[in-house]
C-alpha cells in the first residue's frame, strides 16, 4: 500500500577516475619496470641507447611525462667506486626534449590508434666516451611520471 503524495528524492552520481597505461611496442608494461642497459654506440663511443615507442593509453586526451630525477647517474655496483653521467631526451617525431622538462602527450584510447607520431622514445646516453670510465657494472634506478591533463 503506498501513501498518496509521498515521494522519495534518489540523487545517482558516478565518477570516472582517469586511467592511463604505458605501452612499449604495442605491449603494456608489466610490473611497473623496464630493463633499459646502455650499450657502447659503435658510432659515438659513449653508452647510448634509444628507444623504440612508447604509447600512452587510457581515457583522458593527454598526459605529462617527465622523469621525476634531475640528475640521471650510473653508480658503480661491483668492487671500487665510479659514476657515469648521462643526458637524456625524449624524442616525439624526430624532435629531443629533455627528460627533466614536462612533456605533453596525447593518451590513445586504444593501442591500434598508435603511430609514430603520437608516441615517444627515450635517448640516454653518457657524458664521455665509454673507454673514460673504470671497468665494471653500473646501475640506478630512475622513475617516469605520468600525468593526467584535465
Amino acid at each position: 500500500m503506498s501513501l498518496p503524495g509521498s515521494q522519495v528524492s534518489m540523487d545517482i552520481s558516478a565518477e570516472s577516475l582517469a586511467k592511463i597505461a604505458l605501452y612499449y611496442q604495442n605491449t603494456p608494461l608489466k610490473d611497473n619496470e623496464f630493463d633499459f642497459s646502455l650499450p657502447v654506440n659503435a658510432s659515438t663511443g659513449k653508452f647510448e641507447k634509444t628507444s623504440e615507442l612508447f604509447h600512452l593509453v587510457g581515457n583522458i586526451e593527454q598526459a605529462e611525462i617527465i622523469f621525476a630525477e634531475s640528475d640521471f647517474i650510473l653508480k658503480k655496483i661491483d668492487e671500487g667506486s665510479g659514476v657515469i653521467n648521462l643526458a637524456g631526451n625524449f624524442i616525439v617525431d624526430k624532435n629531443s626534449y629533455s627528460v627533466t622538462q614536462k612533456l605533453r602527450m596525447p593518451v590513445l584510447d586504444k593501442i591500434s590508434q598508435a603511430t609514430p607520431a603520437n608516441g615517444f622514445r627515450i635517448n640516454f646516453s653518457s657524458q664521455l666516451l665509454a673507454e673514460k670510465y673504470s671497468q665494471g657494472h653500473y646501475a640506478n634506478t630512475f622513475t617516469l611520471l605520468i600525468t593526467p591533463v584535465s
